[in-house]
This record gives structure tokens, sequence and C-alpha cells, in this order.
């Protein structure tokens, strides 16, 4: 039994579940233990995808409105990071 997802493109995710079971019917408690799996991962990426997205437009919308302000706020974070290193 697997569950795999894979990215297709920007919008769509591709979800593959392979059961190997003596049952009968379609979905039986073994293939929906991997359907919960696959639903899972699928949450999680687009949870990660959708926040690192959102962020990437705020911060794209701070630097085209607030240039001057952006590049000091740009520059405080990269000598913190510096003085942690």
């Amino acid at each position: 039994m697997s569950a795999q997802v894979t990215q297709e493109d920007k919008d769509t995710l591709k979800v593959n579940i392979e059961v190997d079971c003596p049952c009968e019917v379609g979905i039986c408690d073994h293939s929906m233990e991997e359907v919960s799996k696959a639903l899972q991962q699928a949450y999680t990426r687009g949870v990660r995808d959708g926040a690192t997205g959102a962020m990437e437009n705020v911060r794209e919308y701070l630097k085209k409105e607030y240039p001057g302000e952006y590049a000091k706020v740009e520059a405080a974070a990269n000598e913190s990071k510096r003085k942690l290193n």
C-alpha cells in the first residue's frame, strides 16, 4: 500500500493511491488508511505552499510600495542574521 502526492503544475496536485488487499469492495478500511495519508500529505503541502505564496506576495507589495522602508528593514534583518552566525 502506498499514497503519493506529486505537484503537476502550480495549481494541481496529483494523488496516486495503490492498495493491495483481499477485500472485494472498492474502498475498504485498508484503502481508507491510504486515502487519509494522501489527504494529509496534500493538505500539508497546500498549507505550506499557500503560506509561502502569501508571504512572497506581501513581500513584493511592500518592496514596491515602500522601497526605502523595505530596504532599511531588509538591511537590519540581514545584519541580525550575520550577527547570529
